[in-house]
């Protein structure tokens, strides 16, 4: 069973997939067709332009700007009826840094 089926089947159902991650929001109109494979036929992406030390209200300000206009851009697309929102958190969700660790015995 996939993660996306229903109980439900209908002919054809498209459905918004939201990705909030660590530097980008992200939306995608996706087509579902009972026996074919999902087709995503838009996509937007917004980039969150973080810091070195990232304050958390700053970083929910900033996702949560970079979510309204993704849901903006997507709702521009036209003559569509969007049956389902999937919302996904990718992780992990810092900024990363690369560090040299030394051990010395």
């Amino acid at each position: 069973m996939s993660f996306f089926s229903s109980t439900k089947k209908t002919k054809d159902e498209i459905a918004l997939i939201i990705d909030i991650g660590s530097d980008t929001v992200t939306g995608s109109l996706t087509l579902f067709s009972a026996g074919k494979v999902p087709h995503i036929f838009f996509s937007h992406e917004e980039k969150l332009a973080l810091r070195e030390e990232q304050e958390i209200k700053r970083l929910i300000d900033l996702i949560t700007k970079a979510l309204e206009t993704t849901l903006v851009t997507v709702q521009h697309v036209k003559n569509i009826k969007i049956r389902k929102i999937y919302c996904f958190f990718s992780s992990p969700w810092h900024v990363s840094q690369t560090r040299i660790v030394k051990s010395i015995k």
